[in-house]
This record gives structure tokens, sequence and C-alpha cells, in this order.
């Protein structure tokens, strides 16, 4: 899972991205995970449950 403050530092608002995929609403029940092979963000329910959405968004 990525910390809130790792992605700020790199650029990156957690509240926004989950936003753009998610809509307003239930945001606090999914977490971004970041693919460690493409750097990838993705998003997933708690615990990386579930289908993930891939967001486009990459941290190097």
């Amino acid at each position: 899972m990525a910390d809130d403050k790792y992605l700020k530092r790199n650029g990156i608002d957690a509240h926004k991205l989950k936003e753009e995929f998610l809509g307003d609403g239930k945001n606090s029940n999914y977490d971004i995970y970041i693919n460690k092979d493409s750097g990838e963000l993705w998003i997933f329910r708690k615990g990386g449950k579930g289908d993930g959405i891939a967001t486009g968004e990459f941290i190097k």
C-alpha cells in the first residue's frame, strides 16, 4: 500500500486520485497500491481485495 505522505512527496494527491476514479463517497474504503515492476498506481478495496483499477499514474 502506498503511504499518503509518500504519494504527496511524489506529487500525487491520494484523495483526488481516488475521487477521479471512484467519485465522491466511500473513498476511505479503498487504498492505493504501487505496482513494483512498472511503478503504476492501482486502486484496490482495503486489504488489496477484488479487482484493482489501473490509474495510468506512475511513480518512478
